[in-house]
């Protein structure tokens, strides 16, 4: 006939046992990949904050108005 049961029991325990396995792979793998993710947000969002510029009204009577750039933000 087939397997006996107490074979099959133990291969479906392995089997449970290694599914587990490989859910905690992958949960962690999620937990950095969400925490890479956020770092590189906050990464690209400081070097925006760094590269913008504000335009300025000219400080002399018949200048331009000049550009500059702006002081950086603190992160909130």
């Amino acid at each position: 006939m087939g397997m006996p049961i107490a074979d099959r029991l133990q291969k479906r325990e392995t089997l449970r046992e290694w599914l587990r396995w490989q859910l905690d792979q992958t949960e962690r793998t999620i937990r950095e990949l969400k925490t890479q993710h956020a770092e590189e947000h906050r990464r690209q969002d400081v070097a925006r904050r760094k590269l913008s510029w504000k335009v300025l009204p000219s400080r002399a009577v018949e200048g331009h108005p000049t550009c500059t750039r702006t002081a950086p933000t603190p992160p909130t």
